[in-house]
């Protein structure tokens, strides 16, 4: 697991909740923890491209732009 188990987050935890809308985009919630007492479900939406996922609307900044794997 990486840097999130130091906020509290487990393996295998629901951290998104997504559905497809009708111009192809992921929108929903992420579930946003921090080091400070805060724990909350917030906005996100996603553009998936065949190079890139990227969080067009987001409060953190770790779901921008993120290669695909390979």
């Amino acid at each position: 697991m990486g840097n999130g188990s130091v906020v509290g987050y487990s393996v295998g935890e629901e951290i998104l909740r997504l559905e497809a809308n009708d111009f192809g985009d992921w929108v929903g919630q992420l579930h946003w923890r921090a080091m400070t007492p805060s724990d909350r479900w917030d906005p996100i939406r996603f553009v998936a491209t065949s190079t890139q996922l990227d969080a067009t609307v987001t409060t953190s900044p770790c779901y921008k732009k993120m290669p695909r794997a390979n």
